[in-house]
């Protein structure tokens, strides 16, 4: 029984670590980008959706893969993992919309926040369903 549970414990510190790795990068490319969109004079709002469409298909391809070693299919998973991506930015973008004017004078801490958060979201969401028989 004890064997069981370091199995599945060490499962799933090796899928945290996936998941922070590959979300990790994708979140330091998300902060990058939507504030270097922002500077550019691109209203927060439509940055956080550009960049959203760049980093969505390969996230989801390294954490479906990766992290959650799912086998569900992509007409099924892919989906899935749009909604959770966009209910947990949906948060970010509605920040984005409504306070302009904070995010034009910190882009780069605005959008840190926001991608710890919409991180810290989306695990469990990504784990108990998107991939999830």
């Amino acid at each position: 029984m004890e064997r069981l549970h370091s199995i599945a414990s060490n499962r799933r510190v090796v899928e945290i670590a996936w998941f922070l790795v590959i979300g990790g990068l994708s979140a330091v490319l998300y902060i990058v980008i939507s504030a270097e969109l922002t500077i550019l004079g691109l209203r927060p709002s439509i940055a956080l959706l550009l960049t959203l469409v760049l980093l969505v298909p390969p996230t989801y391809l390294a954490q479906r893969r990766l992290t959650f070693q799912s086998d569900l299919e992509h007409a099924i998973a892919f989906p899935r993992y749009v909604t959770t991506q966009l209910t947990g930015n949906g948060v970010g973008l509605l920040g984005a919309a409504i306070f302009p004017g904070a995010i034009l004078r910190q882009p780069f801490l605005a959008f840190t926040i926001v991608a710890i958060g919409v991180a810290t979201l989306n695990y469990g969401v990504l784990k108990l369903w998107a991939f999830r028989r």
